[in-house]
């Protein structure tokens, strides 16, 4: 897992740049030469994002508060945590059906052919959360894209440092930079 700290200045702005593009080809390098994960290892990835919630949850709801200079405990775990989780959970219950090909219909002149949607990753997902809701807007959508079988570079917000911090350094600790990257910064 990397962390990339970038900031806008002319004189490192090509040094980050040419960090970012060394993640993102360590990422397609790996999506390429393993494919589309099986319905198994993308459960995994849900179970590690799991834990890493319930691990630090009150870590989270603190650095929440540091960022927003003192924003209410319960809010953070019921609007940021709780939510987190559930939709890690649904994720997780969900991705065999979502993998399933799916029938399609075809026109008379192709019978009696079959059509089917097979349903594949795209291999490396980039992720832009905002500030406002800085835990669930930028996991979840990590969630959805492990669950879809994709690697994901994930930009939280730099005007919630703390928890970007907090994101980057539990998310280290479960995922190789082949897996999930963290950008921080502006």
């Amino acid at each position: 897992m990397a962390i990339v700290e970038e900031n806008r200045t002319d004189a490192s702005s090509g040094a980050e740049q040419a960090d970012l593009r060394t993640i993102l080809d360590k990422q397609r390098t790996a999506f390429l030469r393993d494919g589309s994960p099986d319905v198994a290892h993308r459960r995994s990835a849900l179970d590690k994002l799991h834990r890493l919630m319930i691990n630090y949850k009150q870590d989270i709801v603190e650095a929440i508060s540091a960022d927003f200079g003192n924003r209410s405990h319960h809010e953070s775990l019921m609007a940021e945590v709780f939510i987190t989780i559930n939709a890690i959970k649904h994720c997780k219950a969900k991705v065999a059906k979502w993998m399933k090909p799916k029938s399609a219909p075809i026109s008379w002149q192709f019978k009696p052919g079959r059509g089917k949607i097979h349903y594949q990753p795209l291999g490396v997902i980039g992720i832009i959360s905002p500030w406002n809701y800085p835990l669930q807007l930028a996991i979840v959508p990590v969630a959805q894209a492990l669950a879809a079988g994709n690697r994901t570079m994930l930009k939280p917000s730099e005007l919630t440092p703390k928890t970007s911090a907090l994101l980057a350094k539990m998310l280290s600790e479960s995922f190789s930079i082949e897996e999930v990257a963290v950008v921080t910064g502006d």
